[in-house]
């Protein structure tokens, strides 16, 4: 039970550290006027899938 209220604190902490990263850092360019998130660099960077 503890090392998943560690796991979870550290994904908190990692997500934080993600959402104040630039735009040009989390997204990737899909078209000329779109971007969308980096999920590859997501997964890499949390561990974990995006929960939607």
């Amino acid at each position: 039970m503890e090392e998943r209220k560690v796991t979870r604190q550290l994904e908190d902490e990692a997500l934080t550290v993600w959402t104040t990263k630039p735009d040009e850092e989390r997204l990737i360019k899909v078209g000329w006027f779109r971007k969308a998130k980096d999920c590859n660099l997501y997964v890499i960077y949390i561990g974990t899938e995006e929960k939607h």
